[in-house]
This record gives structure tokens, C-alpha cells and sequence, in this order.
């Protein structure tokens, strides 16, 4: 698995606003039909106090759903940012997904995406099945810039690194 994230929704500025859902479990082809094919129609329909905002979503690695806004068009609101968080609680409904789940840290280990509870994050480096350098998916990140460019990070220079030291 590449950790190569520069080229994500090469249609939308750095500054665009992105919010990272992570789901519970791997998605199957099934899961990504249904999420792309719901997103699309979400998306398409997607507006802020009458303005329709410039939006995209993507699935990355099976585990991420993305939703970004360009937000020099038209600022997403608080009533259409709830709007994304309904439909993403909606879709997990649907297919038994739970996007919801803030515990997890996602990080790479043997190529794979794994997930941890950050309260056991700790153990697992003390035992040495993770290191400095297992890459974190930092899914704090605001906007695509830092997507593209911070997205998958060394353990170091996560924001997780305080849960090991």
C-alpha cells in the first residue's frame, strides 16, 4: 500500500475543507458501491443556505470515506455540514458500518490498514509491534492540503506520539 496521498481530489484547492469518516471494519465491494453510489447522490444535492457547494467524496484504502468542500465557492454551514453527518450516520446504518468510532487510531502495519483503541496504543509500543516510524493516519487533519501532504505520518510526528511518551 502506497502512502503517497499528493494526488487526492486533484479538483479542489489546499485549502478546501475535508472531513475523514473511518469506518469500523474493512469495506467490502458491495459496502463501496452503495457508499459511492449514496455519496454521489448526497453530493450532488449538497447545499449551504441555498448556495450548492462545490463537494467531492472518495474512498481511500477500504476504510476512509472523505468528504471535501471548496469552500472559496460557498462555505459550508453548520445546517449542511449536520446534513453530511446524517447522511454518513445513514449509510453506516445501511450497510452496518459505524464511521463514528473517534477511539481507533488507524495506522499501517505489514501493508495493512490496522486499528487500535488509542488506550492501548502505549502497550503495543512498549512491546515493540509498533514504532517512531509505523505510519498513523491522522484524521484531525481540516483541509486537502494537509491531506495531501500529512495525512499518513510517521508515529513521530503525530498527533498520537503524546499517548507513547
Amino acid at each position: 500500500m502506497t502512502t503517497d496521498t499528493s494526488k487526492f481530489f486533484p479538483g479542489m484547492p489546499d485549502n478546501a475543507k475535508v472531513w475523514v469518516y473511518q469506518s469500523d471494519r474493512l469495506l467490502n465491494d458491495n459496502d463501496k458501491a452503495i457508499i459511492q453510489t449514496e455519496l454521489n447522490a448526497f453530493l450532488d444535492e449538497w447545499h449551504a443556505h441555498g448556495s450548492e457547494l462545490k463537494a467531492d467524496g472518495a474512498i481511500f484504502f477500504d476504510r476512509f470515506v472523505i468528504l471535501t468542500v471548496d469552500e472559496e465557492q460557498a462555505m459550508a454551514s453548520g445546517c449542511s455540514i449536520d446534513s453530511s453527518v446524517r447522511k454518513m450516520r445513514e449509510i453506516g446504518v445501511k450497510s452496518n458500518i459505524n464511521f463514528f468510532e473517534r477511539t481507533n487510531i488507524a495506522y499501517l502495519q505489514n501493508g495493512e490498514i490496522s486499528l487500535i483503541p488509542f488506550t492501548d496504543l502505549k502497550k503495543v509500543y512498549d512491546q515493540k509491534e509498533i514504532n517512531d516510524d509505523t505510519y498513523i493516519f491522522d484524521n484531525s487533519i481540516q483541509d486537502i492540503g494537509t491531506l495531501r501532504s500529512r495525512w499518513i505520518v510517521k508515529l513521530k510526528a503525530s498527533p498520537a506520539v503524546y499517548l507513547v511518551s
